[in-house]
Order: C-alpha cells, then structure tokens, then sequence
C-alpha cells in the first residue's frame, strides 16, 4: 500500500523490489541539480530520465543497502506531478 492506502500497482512492486528498499522522503531531502537529482544521505545521483510520477503525492526512493555500506543505484524514484 501507498501511504495513502491505495494500493501499489503491480509494476511497481515488480520493478521496484520490496519495503526494505523504500524510503519516503520529504522535499527537504531531495535536490534538483543539472544532471538529475541529489539525495540527502544516497551515494548516486538519480538522473531526469529516472523520475516517475508519484501515486500517492510522496517522494518515494527505491534502492538497497548492503551489510557493507554500499547503496545500490536507484530502482525507482517517484516525485508528485507539479514537482519536477
């Protein structure tokens, strides 16, 4: 479920891994810069062509964390329409 309690479509479960991988941000910690977009406390820079819009009028990042600190690069990454 969405945060707003409408279900997740299936493509997105699909592509975009599991709960462990979410994480809802605020505004606050996202940064639009030239080649796409920086997140407070993410290792990759998450590129234009990678934005999606949000269903549930979130910021949602999807990737994994590694016992060794590592981050994956991003599996999806949902911004509000109107936001972007």
């Amino acid at each position: 479920m969405w945060a707003d309690g409408s279900p997740i479509p299936a493509w997105v479960s699909n592509k975009c891994c599991g709960a462990a991988d979410a994480h809802r941000l605020t505004f606050k910690q996202i940064h639009r810069i030239e080649d796409g977009w920086r997140v407070d406390g993410y290792a990759h820079i998450v590129p234009n062509d990678s934005v999606l819009p949000s269903e549930d009028g979130y910021v949602w990042l999807f990737y994994a964390s590694y016992e060794d600190g590592d981050q994956s690069t991003p599996f999806c990454f949902f911004i509000p329409q109107g936001s972007m």
